[in-house]
């Protein structure tokens, strides 16, 4: 059965509560979220580091991404935040995860255009 992991911030912890932990999907899908994450603290903040940590130790085949929204402030760029979930998606690529998927981005502010344009093309289908 493949291993799918929803990682990322309070949208992915609010599907878990609504599904009880149970998507009724044919795959082996596992939450790995917080509510707070953002892409530029996933290295550096305890709390989502223990989550990426456990991602990995579930060796998913595919991993959900939602990250970002939380990163968008007056001190962060569109391209800080593409920097972050690119590194984010290099360290799976390093660990085995074959496949990544990002979800499009919600409009807030400017990053939803420089989002789409350098983030996604690169990574939306898959972390090849």
């Amino acid at each position: 059965m493949a291993k799918i992991a929803l990682f990322g911030d309070s949208y992915l912890a609010r599907l878990q509560r609504f599904s009880n932990d149970d998507l009724r999907v044919p795959v082996n899908a596992n939450f790995f979220c917080v509510g707070g994450m953002r892409a530029d603290s996933v290295f550096t903040d305890r709390r989502f580091r223990e989550q990426f940590d456990r991602m990995l130790e579930f060796r998913p085949e595919a991993v959900f991404i939602n990250l970002g929204a939380n990163d968008i402030n007056s001190n962060s760029t569109p391209a800080e935040i593409v920097r972050h979930i690119s590194a984010i998606v290099d360290t799976l690529r390093e660990n085995g995860v074959q496949n990544g998927i990002l979800p499009r981005t919600r409009r807030t502010g400017n990053i939803s255009r420089q989002y789409k344009r350098a983030t996604l093309r690169k990574t939306e289908t898959s972390c090849e």
